[in-house]
């Protein structure tokens, strides 16, 4: 149980990230530490508090496949990172500072495992798993032609270094056999859906494969962001050769987690169930 409710909780964090546009800025970047606390509906709102009754993640490593980490932020001071790498060729050989000016990993970083601040750490932000562990693998997707290459060596080392869940919310797609070693050693891997804001399926990307916990976002009242993708998950159907051929087949759905500050109605509503 308490493992789920972990899993459950780092899935929603897939939810903020970009694959097309640098990552909005963090909640303190614009504000008061308590403003920023005040910004975290999903703490309640997806019963994330909660969860924090039953685990706050501790003895569990998240792997954080992203643009790299500044531990100096704020709400990360007292985080736990150990034993992340560098797949950039552009970054710190341990995997933390930034490879890029998006700070996307390091915003991810906080919504996985910020402490918050002040009296009681009632402000600043809190993360879903703030006694979690992290493995920063700081990433470019685009190193290696497309990318899958690199996905593939990412989740690779996340399972060879015994992480039990993997944040991954970039760009970027790995062949069927990267996915299956990952998940032969018990990983999860969630992926972010994207923000295309298309409905019909979820794409190529990571998140679309078998398995795999693709989380796209919502508002405050479970309402799909308009930019946010949704739709079917894809399965490689085996070709003759027992093999993945080209052919696709829709299988599952994914997942929708907190994206937006504000409410909407421009899209359906979110099931619950």
């Amino acid at each position: 149980m308490a493992t789920a409710a972990l899993v459950a909780a780092a899935a929603l964090t897939a939810a903020p990230a970009s694959t097309a546009a640098p990552a909005a800025p963090l909640p303190e970047e614009t504000g008061s530490a308590s403003a920023a606390r005040a910004t975290q509906w999903w703490l309640s709102g997806m019963q994330v508090t909660k969860a924090h009754q039953v685990t706050r993640g501790k003895g569990v490593k998240i792997c954080l496949v992203d643009s790299g980490v500044d531990t100096r932020f704020p709400d990360l001071v007292g985080a736990r990172f150990a034993g992340g790498t560098d797949l950039s060729g552009m970054g710190r050989p341990d995997g933390l500072g930034q490879v890029n000016r998006t700070n996307h990993g390091t915003k991810m970083a906080t919504l996985i495992a910020g402490q918050g601040r002040g009296p009681g750490h009632a402000e600043g932000l809190l993360g879903t798993a703030p006694d979690a562990e992290i493995i920063s693998v700081s990433f470019k997707s685009d190193r290696v032609d497309d990318g899958t290459e690199d996905v593939a060596t990412a989740l690779k080392y996340c399972a060879d270094h015994g992480a039990k869940v993997v944040n991954f919310s970039n760009g970027g797609d790995t062949l069927p056999a990267g996915v299956a070693y990952a998940q032969a050693r018990d990983l999860v891997i969630v992926a972010s859906t994207g923000n295309d804001g298309t409905r019909d399926q979820l794409g190529s990307s990571l998140s679309s494969r078998w398995g795999v916990l693709g989380v796209g976002g919502v508002d405050q009242n479970r309402v799909i962001d308009p930019a946010s993708n949704a739709g079917p998950a894809l399965l490689d159907r085996p070709g003759p050769d027992g093999a993945p051929d080209d052919v696709l087949d829709k299988a599952g759905v994914a997942v929708m987690g907190p994206y937006s500050l504000a409410p909407s109605t421009v899209e359906g509503r979110c099931p619950t169930t």
